[in-house]
């Protein structure tokens, strides 16, 4: 579309530079007339109290106004290559985002492989793309993300490694030692909203706002660390999360003007450890939360009423005597 419409947009453009310049070096003419005193451009005898310009004082007066017109020129010569720059980049844009998304579906297609092998070259794949492409980041994070949160058995030792793999990458884009990255996604939005998750490390990570990251609905079934964590600005909800046979650990992780929501979660089993959390006062709540099961060391949080359990009864027959 741009194609068509901005050549006609430069020949109107040069039309109206032209048209200026010859406005502007009738303008200059008269400006010099007046400041000459109107002088008698005619007369070839001197009249009282004005004189006719010399041959020199014509040839300047005609120098200074093919002076303003070469300007002018220079002017319409510079819009015109301004365009041409901008009609070049343009192309060059179109071109880049081409290649970027023909990248985007081989990557996609990959990750939709039946071999474990080719989805895991695909998320790298993804990954080496969101880095490539600034544009294109949160798409490429969206996928990965959106990958997790497809239905799993976590009985297939080949589709763990595959999210292992995945939440490793995502970890390494979001730690701030350039050794594990050389571009962060500590900005992005991550949703694994309704994911189960069976492994997964996002220790000393690092997430800023606009960023965020949701454990919405997730049920935590095997480890999962956000040690050392550090998290500036960027909310990160585990509302309604179950942790359940899991080990799950948050120490040492740092809270600092962000929320962290743990609102309806249920602590059903295995064992959570909020020792050594660094948080803003409020930042952390529980609103809703129960613990129903396993072991939780709440460190700095107000902890919630252990689980009850029942005791059995033990029942005697009358007449006979106990062994």
């Amino acid at each position: 579309m741009k194609k068509d419409v901005w050549p006609r947009s430069m020949f109107r453009h040069v039309a109206l530079l032209v048209l200026l310049s010859v406005v502007l070096t009738a303008v200059v003419g008269v400006v010099l007339w007046l400041m000459l005193a109107q002088p008698d451009l005619t007369a070839t005898a001197p009249a009282p109290g004005n004189r006719p310009l010399t041959a020199a004082e014509r040839l300047d007066s005609l120098k200074l106004a093919l002076a303003v017109v070469a300007g002018i020129g220079g002017i319409v010569a510079l819009t015109v290559a301004y365009r041409k720059q901008r009609q070049g980049e343009a192309a060059e844009r179109r071109e880049e985002t081409k290649l970027f998304t023909e990248r985007f579906v081989k990557a996609s297609e990959q990750l939709g492989h039946d071999s474990p092998r080719v989805r895991v070259a695909g998320a790298y794949a993804m990954a080496e793309l969101a880095d490539d492409w600034a544009h294109g980041r949160q798409m490429c994070v969206d996928v990965l993300c959106a990958y997790i949160r497809l239905p799993y058995e976590h009985e297939d030792q080949g589709e763990r490694q595959v999210r292992w793999t995945l939440f490793r990458i995502i970890r390494n884009h979001l730690r701030s030692d350039p050794k594990w990255g050389r571009v962060k996604w500590s900005d992005c939005r991550f949703s694994f909203e309704g994911a189960v998750i069976d492994g997964a490390d996002l220790s000393q990570v690092e997430l800023s706002a606009p960023g965020n990251m949701s454990f919405y609905g997730v049920r935590f079934i095997g480890w999962f660390t956000f040690a050392g964590a550090r998290v500036d600005g960027a909310p990160v909800w585990f509302d309604r999360a179950r942790f359940e046979s899991a080990d799950v650990t948050f120490q040492g992780a740092q809270f600092r003007g962000s929320r962290v929501a743990f609102e309806g979660a249920e602590f059903a089993g295995g064992t959570v450890t909020f020792e050594g959390l660094v948080a803003d006062p409020g930042a952390v709540t529980l609103d809703g939360a129960t613990h129903s099961g396993g072991e939780v060391a709440w460190g700095p949080l107000a902890p919630l009423p252990r689980p009850v359990i029942p005791q059995r009864r033990r029942f005697r027959l009358r007449g006979r005597a106990p062994r």
